[in-house]
């Protein structure tokens, strides 16, 4: 288990580390979720950064790093 979080990659990272959003852009998300406790992909997506479709992408690719199963594109 200890594995699987060391290798976890956040949203807001890989969205930072694909050149999506810049860090300055996640930052300010992140302050907005600290507030309101909200998910970060609703806040990026209010703020319009992202279209829903391209967010589901993300966060599917998100989900197959953090299995341990992504290696194209790294």
């Amino acid at each position: 288990m200890t594995a699987a979080i060391i290798n976890q990659i956040f949203l807001g990272e890989l969205l930072v580390r694909k050149k999506v959003i810049t860090r300055s852009q996640l930052r300010e998300c992140l302050a907005v979720q600290r507030q309101t406790k909200q998910k970060l992909g609703e806040i990026i997506l209010e703020k319009r950064l992202l279209s829903a479709q391209e967010i589901s992408l993300i966060l599917k690719e998100q989900h197959w790093r953090n299995l341990g199963y992504w290696v194209i594109g790294d």
